[in-house]
């Protein structure tokens, strides 16, 4: 005789994947295996990307209103794809010169 089937509480799953907890942990909370949470895989991605919205809602709303240049020149280069290095190539020579640019920390 098989054993009864566990009753899972999805919306927790959904409350520990928005905290950003990872895969092991949530299962060890819940009482699964990792291996058992993939039938929840998308839940849990759910959650997390829910997550990653409030904190870049978050930073960006600081990052403008408060002009903070650490969050400013972090978010530029992640989300932007930018960089804080110039790479300027010489048409004569293969080599390569890199210019590095700091932001001041307090602009007026």
């Amino acid at each position: 005789m098989a054993r009864p089937r566990k009753i899972i509480d999805e919306k927790r799953i959904d409350e520990l994947a928005e905290l950003g907890m990872t895969d092991e942990d949530i299962g060890l909370v819940i009482g699964l295996s990792k291996s058992n949470l993939t039938r929840y895989r998308t839940r849990i991605q759910r959650g997390r990307a829910k997550l990653k919205i409030q904190l870049l809602e978050a930073m960006r709303e600081k990052a403008i209103t408060e002009k903070n240049p650490s969050l400013i020149k972090w978010m530029t280069i992640n989300l932007c794809g930018w960089s804080d290095q110039v790479v300027y190539t010489d048409i004569s020579t293969p080599k390569k010169t890199t210019i590095e640019i700091k932001l001041p920390n307090n602009p007026a």
